[in-house]
């Protein structure tokens, strides 16, 4: 095992892990740009890195494209969670 990479806590060539690792890294990166879109350089850079460390083949890009596809079904499902919360308004007294 030495020679082999090791990602995520598992090494050597396997499709199906891989797959599963790039749907989890698809999904992130879409829920991180939406959430925090100052952060991309860093998100994307992330994202390129865990890429990277697996094959480039069919089951890399169909874990990718669950992964977004999830993500963006979630994000369509939850978009007024919080409603319309009253803004902050602070207390200046006890009991007010």
């Amino acid at each position: 095992m030495p020679q082999d990479l090791i990602v995520n806590g598992h090494g050597g060539n396997d499709p199906g892990r891989d797959a599963v690792d790039a749907t989890i890294a698809a999904a992130s990166r879409t829920v991180l740009l939406h959430e925090a879109p100052a952060l991309q350089a860093q998100t994307d850079a992330a994202y390129d890195k865990s890429l990277h460390a697996m094959p480039d083949d069919d089951a890399r890009m169909r874990g990718v494209n669950i992964g977004v596809r999830a993500a963006e079904d979630v994000l369509a499902k939850h978009t007024d969670d919080l409603g319309n919360p009253e803004p902050y308004r602070p207390t200046t007294t006890p009991g007010v």
